[in-house]
């Protein structure tokens, strides 16, 4: 790992646990045994590391999810798996120090990557619905684009509560499984729902 990947990591680590806020540039030389002037070199700001911290995110978020579909062959193999890769991928809005300050504090830098986020969530929904239509489990006349957008903002609202604090204690998996149901009913074509209901019953 080359220094800014180290620098980035590290700066992760310390807003994921204590906030962003709390953190300095200070902390993050002396977690790395670095001198300011070299943390500078590489990022001139502390929201410019920041926003490379949200970038790192957002590749890993999007690198979880290709190797989901890759390892998948079939769209039911996928689904399988999905809820638990949901609540692994290494998304820092799931964590609620850093989502916190950055809304406080930094509502520039989070209305930008809630944009790019997005952007990306309905780029990887796209794919996910266009494998169902293909293997016939989604319904035909499925309006990929419309329903892409429309689950990308129930995934975006849904994440909004997970890193708020528990709403009436439904627990997480609770809240991404009856999500998951509900999108299912709505999206699958009769061959799906008859192969849905089967492997529920089992």
């Amino acid at each position: 790992m080359d220094t800014r990947d180290n620098i980035i990591g590290t700066a992760r680590e310390l807003f994921c646990q204590y906030g962003i806020k709390s953190i300095t540039m200070d902390d993050i030389c002396k977690q790395l045994g670095i001198s300011k002037k070299t943390l500078y070199n590489y990022f001139g700001q502390k929201d410019d590391l920041i926003e490379a911290v949200l970038l790192r995110s957002k590749q890993s978020v999007g690198e979880a999810f290709g190797k989901l579909m890759a390892d998948n062959p079939s769209i039911w193999d996928l689904l399988d798996k999905l809820p638990a890769t949901l609540q692994k991928m290494p998304d820092v809005r799931k964590v609620p120090p850093f989502y916190y300050d950055l809304n406080k504090y930094y509502p520039v830098l989070a209305k930008k990557h809630s944009e790019v986020v997005y952007a990306q969530n309905v780029e990887m929904t796209t794919r996910f619905l266009e494998r169902g239509v293909e293997e016939g489990m989604f319904r035909s006349d499925l309006d990929v684009e419309v329903t892409a957008h429309f689950l990308s903002r129930i995934y975006a609202d849904a994440m909004a509560d997970i890193t708020s604090p528990p709403q009436y204690g439904i627990p997480v998996k609770r809240i991404l499984d009856t999500i998951t149901d509900f999108i299912l009913r709505a999206v699958l074509s009769e061959k799906g729902m008859a192969h849905y209901e089967e492997i529920k019953q089992q």
